[in-house]
């Protein structure tokens, strides 16, 4: 019975997130479309870069990078 109550005190606090609250947070999604996804891909990519590219997938990423800064040079 108490394993039951400690669960249920876990769920409550989790969910206590207001209506307004949620209402604030898709308004200001809506208005910063870009940055989220921006902030997103870039954790995507953090993400593969430290857990899962190997040696070849390091060196193809620091192509890109070298590519990429050229082209922000020029421009």
């Amino acid at each position: 019975m108490e394993q039951g109550k400690n669960k249920e005190r876990k769920m409550e606090s989790k969910k206590a997130v207001s209506e307004a609250q949620k209402r604030a947070s898709r308004k200001w999604d809506a208005a910063n479309k870009e940055k989220k996804d921006k902030s997103r891909t870039k954790s995507g990519c953090k993400k593969y870069i430290n857990t899962y590219a190997t040696l070849e997938d390091l060196e193809e990423v620091r192509l890109w990078i070298k590519d990429r800064e050229n082209i922000l040079k020029n421009n």
